[in-house]
């Protein structure tokens, strides 16, 4: 959590990949997951992977079109997210991210590269009562209390960006 709440930090950069092989009567098969930042990696990966399978006998390597988009928060958004938050919340409720995790698809994503926006994660966790809140990890439970103090906070941020428009 700290290298991701670090502007500019571990995560500013990163290549998550996961593989698993298995053969068959055609040959041996590696097939592999890949998340990177920034986007412009995919490139460069892929290259050092062709390189790497053409040197193979019978090699061949297939990539699918296109990789996976990054999810791109708006950083206005998440500033006045943020203050607004704090105030409502308290200043150590909130964390603003300045990366996502590695390993993680968002479908949302694919939204936010047509309109500007932004994801807020909910924090779920309650460490007293052995409940992580990790999205996507295996053990993924919620303190079901914290989900009517972020239907209040994400209504009041709401109400107040609607306010804030009129």
């Amino acid at each position: 959590m700290d290298d991701m709440q670090t502007p500019d930090g571990p995560l500013a950069r990163f290549v998550y990949a996961l593989s698993h092989s298995s053969s068959g009567d055609d040959g041996a098969r590696v097939h592999a997951y890949l998340r990177a930042w920034p986007e412009s990696l995919y490139a460069e990966i892929r290259e050092e992977v062709r390189r790497w399978v053409d040197a193979l006998p019978r090699g061949r390597v297939e990539f699918t079109e296109p990789p996976l988009p990054a999810m791109v928060c708006s950083p206005e958004l998440n500033a006045v997210a943020a203050s607004y938050l704090r105030g409502a919340l308290g200043a150590d409720a909130v964390m603003v991210l300045h990366a996502a995790y590695p390993f993680n698809g968002e479908d949302f994503a694919y939204f936010l590269h047509q309109v500007s926006g932004a994801m807020f994660y909910l924090g779920v966790a309650n460490p007293e009562a052995g409940i992580n809140g990790v999205p996507h990890s295996p053990d993924f439970a919620a303190d079901e209390h914290a989900i009517g103090i972020g239907v209040g906070a994400m209504a009041g941020f709401l109400s107040h960006r609607l306010d804030a428009l009129a």
